[in-house]
């Protein structure tokens, strides 16, 4: 015996292919870390999501810019120790930070749009900065790295590096 017809036209089909499309992403929740809610304005939104990439920031370099340079120039130095000459030590950090950085700007530029230089957009831009100083100093880093492992060690234990 044949199974009877749940629709008998193609628009009651297409209809409750709609529903059922429908029923399927209202169960999926919004990830609210990126979409603004109903109350929240673009600056709030722009502001919340600049201060959880500045929290991010600084949990990553605390305490400073500098120590945290420090502390990754230490580790590529111990891998020299090893033999195994390992860049991604330094690159890592310096593409993570320059993502929050480029995010952040973006941020900046737009509650500098809609609020003018304020408070908000002083606490974003400090984020900005504390980023840029850490990948300047990491980037001094890289590049005494890639002249040679000598030139790097030499660098770090006469304190020239640029985070001394």
């Amino acid at each position: 015996m044949v199974r009877p017809h749940i629709y008998y036209t193609k628009a009651e089909q297409q209809a409750a292919n709609r529903a059922k499309s429908n029923r399927h992403y209202s169960n999926i929740p919004q990830a609210p870390d990126m979409t603004p809610t109903a109350k929240e304005t673009d600056v709030e939104h722009h502001l919340r999501n600049a201060r959880r990439i500045g929290d991010k920031l600084r949990y990553l370099i605390k305490p400073s810019p500098s120590s945290f340079a420090l502390s990754v120039c230490t580790q590529y130095i111990e891998t020299l120790n090893t033999r195994h000459n390992n860049m991604n030590i330094i690159e890592s950090p310096v593409s993570r930070i320059t993502q929050w950085q480029n995010r952040l700007i973006e941020h900046a530029d737009f509650i500098l749009q809609e609020e003018g230089v304020g408070e908000q957009w002083h606490n974003v831009n400090n984020a900005c900065e504390m980023a840029g100083l850490t990948i300047r100093y990491l980037d001094n880093i890289l590049c005494e790295a890639m002249c040679g492992s000598e030139d790097i060690q030499r660098s770090f234990r006469n304190g020239q590096l640029a985070c001394q």
